[in-house]
């Protein structure tokens, strides 16, 4: 019983001296301690709010109307894409889900070449290619789109159209 009396106090004295800040790991010679860790506020916090900012989910809702075909933002979701070398977002990947329906007793196309991201004065195509054909009345149809923008972007209108030349504008909020 010796044995575990001894063990026991050792343990409660190392508690106690832990907790009281009798242990301190010393510091290199000539390394001041305070200037050891820096202040909560000099660490990068651009870049964990970069990290921490994305991805931005964009929800549904808004509707727009080009010609006879009404277009409904389904949702949108932002992220990060590619990144620079100090680890900060350089590219974003815009995913964007519409909903198309066709109004009247007329068939439509749409095409990717029908749709474009207007942003800081540049227009950005689709990456992948959709067809999206609407037959007569209350037809209707999903289309995913993704686009490769730059992380600069805080605002986007996603141009939507038709073969006939109907267009509309539906604006993205990109920003928390």
């Amino acid at each position: 019983m010796p044995k575990r009396s001894g063990l026991a106090l050792a343990a409660a004295v190392a508690l106690i001296a832990l907790a009281a800040g009798a242990w301190r790991l010393r510091p290199a010679a000539g390394v001041d301690p305070r200037a050891a860790a820096p202040a909560p506020d000099a660490v990068d916090s651009g870049r964990s709010a970069a990290v921490s900012k994305y991805p931005i989910l964009i929800p549904g809702g808004d509707e727009v109307l080009a010609g006879h075909v009404q277009f409904r933002l389904v949702g949108a979701r932002l992220d990060r894409h590619q990144d620079a070398a100090d680890g900060r977002p350089e590219t974003l990947a815009l995913r964007v889900t519409v909903r198309a329906t066709e109004l009247s007793n007329i068939d439509t196309r749409i095409t990717a070449e029908n749709v474009r991201l207007l942003a800081s004065g540049q227009h950005f195509s689709p990456q992948k290619p959709f067809n999206t054909q609407l037959y007569a009345s209350q037809s209707t149809d999903l289309n995913d789109m993704l686009f490769l923008v730059p992380a600069s972007l805080a605002t986007a209108s996603l141009q939507l159209g038709t073969t006939n030349g109907s267009s509309a504008l539906l604006v993205l909020p990109l920003s928390r």
